[in-house]
């Protein structure tokens, strides 16, 4: 066998080999971040359940100093806020800057939202909590 061949040979080798640990290790990592989330899940999920009112949940928020933002329009209930409580950030796909991983909790209106000003209601109810990934920044 020729040198440069049994050089090549030598590089897709090792280069095969340095993937494959890094697939393994990135899978570890998935699988730690996965189960980090389902705790997180599970512990707001024991601490606030449906039915409950989104001023109650706000509150326990804001006791606790947890950060959370309202969007729009993620759910089925459409021209309902959820709230998004943020857990982690994954590896984004690679038309979009970041995927962000959060907490959502998605209400039902009290009443028809009409305005951009109307976008809660202390009144609305809590239907679920759930993982909600949201790509940001795409192209």
């Amino acid at each position: 066998m020729k040198r440069w061949q049994l050089l090549v040979m030598t590089i897709v080798v090792v280069a095969t080999s340095v993937w494959g640990v890094y697939r393994v290790l990135e899978g570890r990592g998935k699988k730690k971040r996965e189960a980090a989330y389902l705790q997180d899940l599970r512990s707001y999920s024991d601490a606030l359940k449906p039915g409950m009112s989104r001023e109650e949940l706000e509150s326990y928020l804001k006791a606790r100093g947890i950060m959370f933002k309202q969007m729009c329009c993620l759910g089925q209930n459409r021209g309902v806020y959820d709230d998004l409580v943020k857990i982690g950030e994954e590896k984004p796909l690679w038309v979009c800057s970041r995927q962000m991983v959060y907490v959502r909790f998605q209400f039902n209106a009290n009443k028809q939202h009409t305005t951009s000003d109307d976008k809660t209601d202390d009144l609305d109810i809590l239907k679920t909590v759930d993982i909600y990934r949201l790509q940001e920044g795409c192209l």
